[in-house]
């Protein structure tokens, strides 16, 4: 019997060291270097969690479509705050071109920036239909640079980027100064709502699963992970302060520009899409910070899709898979909104 006994101990013990040992490894890496955990831990277990579930990979494979979408012409915007930021963009004209709608896509938090799935297969598709299109890296992503003071707030200035692309794109003769639209997923649509809701130069805004920061009682939440998360995910060393992260949800509280835009009738339109599959807390909420807002609103739900609408690559790779299924219900949707139905479908995709 004590044989037994010390038989189990000994196996329990090394049952310990094997699962045990890494755990608190991994606990020190990222107690030590919580921006490193992340990078090297936590985004690549992320990207392949985050593909099975956008496309429902392992149920639905025969509908996953893949497509390798070529590089847009590379095009520097300066900034005109001071900081000698430059930001880097795919920018991306229909063949046979004449004058056409714009529209400016903004990424959403991914270290990627430009060069997410979503981003990179909407340039191409909307290109493709007879949109011109400008996709830049925003501030500290991808090839754009970083502000040179990361902890100060003014230095982080998405919306004077925005203006400034919206500039450049005003400034192509072939755009149709009419109809310039902006699209921003998650983090920039709300830098799209917080740049562009009073500027007559945008007709139209798309904004696809937009970013909660502020909930209950409006007080912030913010935590060492969200610190964290905004270093990883823009290159910077260290995580950045909390003051920083507080003063930059607070600009893009979608609840309270919602409450704005009630109070100015008549202004440009919204079209405001979530996923069925992206959970109740964030549908809820969109649902609540929209409703009674007046007409100038839609809000859509697109069935079976989740927060990249069906579309998703791997670590910035030109290489993206997509669900037509689910992505053909999103177009749907947004020539209905924009009433610039392309002149052919996609024909590459």
């Amino acid at each position: 019997m004590r044989n037994r006994s010390s038989a189990i101990s000994r196996g329990l013990y090394r049952g310990f060291l094997i699962i045990g040992f890494p755990v608190v490894a991994l606990g020190v890496f990222y107690l030590v270097e919580p921006v490193g955990f992340r990078n090297v831990v936590f985004q690549p277990a992320r990207e392949i969690l985050f593909l099975v579930k956008e496309l429902r990979l392992f149920s639905h494979w025969d509908k996953i479509g893949v497509i390798e979408i070529p590089p847009g012409n590379r095009v520097v915007i300066s900034s005109t705050d001071g900081n000698d930021v430059r930001m880097v963009a795919d920018f991306r004209v229909p063949q046979n071109p004449s004058r056409a709608p714009a529209i400016l896509l903004l990424h959403g938090s991914s270290p990627w920036g430009r060069k997410n799935g979503l981003i990179q297969y909407l340039s191409y598709r909307l290109a493709n239909d007879g949109w011109i299109v400008l996709a830049p890296d925003q501030r500290g992503f991808g090839d754009t640079d970083d502000p040179k003071e990361v902890d100060d707030p003014a230095a982080w200035d998405n919306k004077g980027d925005v203006g400034k692309c919206i500039d450049y794109l005003l400034s192509n003769p072939l755009v149709d100064r009419s109809r310039i639209y902006i699209l921003g997923h998650s983090m920039g649509a709300g830098h799209a709502l917080e740049a562009a809701l009073g500027n007559d130069k945008v007709r139209g805004l798309i904004l696809i699963g937009p970013p909660r920061y502020l909930e209950g009682n409006g007080q912030e939440k913010i935590t060492p992970w969200m610190r964290t998360r905004f270093s990883a995910e823009r290159g910077l060393g260290k995580p950045v302060a909390t003051h920083l992260i507080a003063t930059l949800a607070k600009e893009i509280d979608i609840a309270e520009m919602f409450e704005v835009a009630r109070s100015r009738p008549g202004h440009k339109p919204i079209l405001l899409i979530d996923g069925e599959t992206e959970g109740m807390a964030a549908r809820d909420f969109l649902a609540k910070v929209t409703d009674g807002r007046g007409s100038h609103l839609t809000h859509v739900t697109l069935p079976g899709t989740g927060h990249y609408v069906g579309v998703y690559n791997l670590f910035g790779s030109r290489r993206v898979y997509y669900r037509p299924d689910l992505f053909d219900s999103f177009m749907k949707v947004f020539n209905e909104f924009t009433g610039d139905i392309p002149s052919g479908r996609e024909r590459n995709g």
